[in-house]
């Protein structure tokens, strides 16, 4: 199609710009470009950090781009010219995900130091939430309301993007959760998990929706369609699955999964 995108050392993550013309690439050297996302030129200046670039992601308005990395930073860069746009956003440890609010005047860090902090994009602190394991990736929901964490405590968390406050009770997986998303109206959270399953949960109350999502391999991501009413799952064997989305006035309480299966077994 155009020039090579190439980089030096492994990528390690890329996103599109909302309009589809723009592709921005990071890789494991800290460097990440904006490129013509046609022609594969180069757009802008290297954007670089002093540690390993962990993920990318550009602004609602695609003007800048959101990096996190290795060196305890996020960082906004302009996108036409690659400079910073605003001071470093700090953790104490590996910043592990980061992404712009749906309105783009706030960003969401999830970082290794047990945090996920929510700041305007001066840096100003607007929240806070501080757990007892890293916390690996985040989303917020489609109004900026929510945000959902998941952590190597083999959980999932909602809270008040305003405030820091929980919202539900722990959504928990027997195993590591890989992946979490809010549904297009943010009434449902789909997660995935290294136990074999994706879980469709009520955003409001922390419920189960319908059963288990179940797999033979890992669940390495989830997610909904647009209208909220399907789920697609992919696994680390290759496989890929739509599935309907349960409805949100049958919740199933927490452990009743389990406890049918332990009678079922005579345990």
């Amino acid at each position: 199609m155009g020039e090579s995108m190439a980089h030096d050392t492994p990528l390690v993550a890329a996103a599109f710009s909302p309009d589809g013309r723009k592709l921005a690439t990071a890789s494991r050297d800290g460097v990440t470009y904006v490129r013509d996302a046609m022609q594969g030129r180069t757009l802008t200046i290297p954007m670089l950090h002093r540690g390993k670039a962990n993920a990318v992601r550009f602004s609602p308005e695609g003007t800048r781009v959101v990096t996190a990395s290795d060196d305890r930073t996020a960082v906004i860069w302009d996108a036409v010219s690659g400079a910073p746009s605003a001071p470093p956003l700090e953790h104490q440890a590996e910043v592990w995900y980061a992404r712009f609010s749906p309105l783009g005047d706030r960003v969401a860090t999830a970082s290794l130091d047990y945090t996920a902090k929510i700041r305007s994009t001066n840096g100003a602190r607007i929240s806070e939430v501080r757990l007892g394991a890293p916390i690996e990736f985040l989303e917020f929901s489609a109004d900026g309301t929510k945000v959902a964490t998941a952590s190597g405590d083999r959980t999932v968390r909602l809270w008040n993007a305003a405030t820091g406050q929980p919202l539900t009770e722990p959504l928990r997986h027997a195993e590591l959760v890989t992946c979490v998303r809010l549904s297009p109206d943010g009434l449902r959270v789909i997660t995935a998990s290294k136990d074999g399953t994706a879980q469709v949960w009520d955003a409001a109350t922390g419920l189960k929706l319908g059963d288990p999502l179940r797999h033979d391999d890992w669940v390495i991501s989830a997610g909904f369609g647009p209208d909220g009413r399907q789920a697609i799952t992919a696994t680390l064997d290759g496989t890929a699955r739509i599935w309907p989305v349960p409805i949100a006035d049958s919740p199933i309480r927490p452990g009743l999964c389990e406890e049918a299966e332990s009678a079922a077994r005579g345990w």
